[in-house]
């Protein structure tokens, strides 16, 4: 009796997260000040909006249409919620899906602007708060953090090696050190390489239609990371989290 009236509440709080974080995620994005999302122009010190922003702010738009989209992420999180709640405890299932709220918030800008708020980066390194006592020692996200800056180093020193360019932004290497704080040490490489597989299709893709996934002619080769890495973590901590877990122990 007492599990099932557990199990209920944790079924009624996962629906009620999926609803807020479903259409606020949109909100949100779509609220926030401008000049978030303001990026270097390589000319000096300057900083400007991306091109496709002053023209929806032109245009009066929204930056992010309500029309599909709160539908569309609110199922996404209707299904994650449901899960969560019949596989984990009710800590890590607000932790997972605040998580994958503020990485789907980076994902929608990098793909949108190519371009990354550190607003958003700052709040996915507060939302390791809420995975502490789940780890197996206490000095875990900060192995994960540090092995995300490693990983991030090596993609950076191999593309200028190798390619003579950067091969990874700034951007994504705060992500990895930020999901690494998360996850551990486990979870930022498995997310990691899962990102750079879905990356690596996304780009080939790119490749045969001649465009990037921000769809303007200066950007033509231009794929952002943060959409596979969005789907990489939600794969990860909707099916993998325990599993890696129970193989560290």
């Amino acid at each position: 009796m007492t599990y099932n009236v557990i199990f209920v509440i944790k079924i009624g709080i996962a629906l009620a997260l999926a609803v807020i974080f479903g259409n606020g995620c949109v909100v949100v994005f779509n609220r926030v000040p401008a000049r978030w999302f303001e990026d270097w122009t390589g000319e000096g010190d300057k900083r400007r909006l991306p091109d496709r922003l002053l023209e929806t702010m032109e245009n009066g738009r929204q930056r992010l249409p309500s029309t599909p989209w709160k539908m569309g992420f609110t199922a996404f999180f209707v299904f994650a919620g449901i899960y969560l709640a019949t596989k984990e405890p009710l800590q890590y299932l607000i932790g997972a899906m605040i998580v994958m709220a503020v990485v789907l918030e980076m994902a929608v800008s990098d793909a949108l602007y190519m371009v990354v708020p550190d607003q958003f980066m700052i709040l996915l390194c507060a939302s390791a708060v809420g995975f502490i006592g789940l780890h197996n020692v206490w000095w875990e996200p900060l192995a994960g953090a540090g092995v995300g800056l490693a990983l991030s180093f090596a993609v950076f020193g191999t593309g200028r090696l190798l390619f003579h360019k950067d091969a990874i932004g700034g951007a994504d290497i705060k992500f990895y050190i930020a999901i690494g704080l998360v996850t551990g040490v486990a979870g930022v490489v498995v997310i990691f390489v899962m990102t750079s597989m879905i990356s690596l299709v996304l780009a080939a893709v790119a490749s045969f239609r001649k465009r990037g996934l921000v769809g303007t002619a200066g950007e033509a080769n231009a794929v952002a990371m943060l959409p596979g890495a969005f789907a990489a973590t939600s794969i990860y901590l909707l099916f993998m989290w325990e599993t890696l877990e129970l193989l560290i122990m």
